[in-house]
């Protein structure tokens, strides 16, 4: 058995690695979606979709921001929405033209990327929290 003061660091360093991943996934997602929004040479179906790709990283982001106040279960769904957006977009790219082999192995990178921000998300929304009731009844 683990003693309960190491599951307690490692169950820390653990929500570590996933808040700093899903901040990583929102810098990719905005990044992405602004070199795509001022770039002027893209693809037709990206100049339709226009701005509303800022959806995608505002979604991760809000989710990630909506974790922390116990409103997890809608703060999971803006997280694996958001990413499993970013990955769609990643593939409709790939497939676009004729893929080729390199192109395969980076679209299977960024999908692994999104499936990790899943996981990390899920792991996110699984914390239990302190019932802040019972915190006053026992400081008063």
């Amino acid at each position: 058995m683990v003693p309960e003061s190491t599951a307690n660091v490692w169950n820390r360093v653990r929500n570590a690695l996933c808040y700093s991943f899903l901040i990583l996934a929102v810098l990719c997602e905005g990044y992405t979606v602004l070199a795509i929004a001022f770039d002027r040479f893209v693809p037709a179906w990206y100049r339709a979709l226009g701005w509303l790709l800022l959806i995608i990283p505002f979604g991760l982001a809000a989710g990630l921001l909506l974790i922390y106040p116990n409103q997890r279960r809608v703060a999971f769904f803006l997280c694996a929405t958001s990413l499993s957006l970013y990955g769609l977009l990643d593939i409709l790219d790939t497939y676009q033209g004729h893929a080729e082999r390199g192109d395969l192995i980076f679209m299977a990178g960024w999908l692994a990327f999104c499936l990790v921000g899943v996981v990390a998300a899920r792991w996110l929304s699984r914390l239990k929290s302190v019932n802040r009731s019972d915190v006053q009844e026992y400081s008063s």
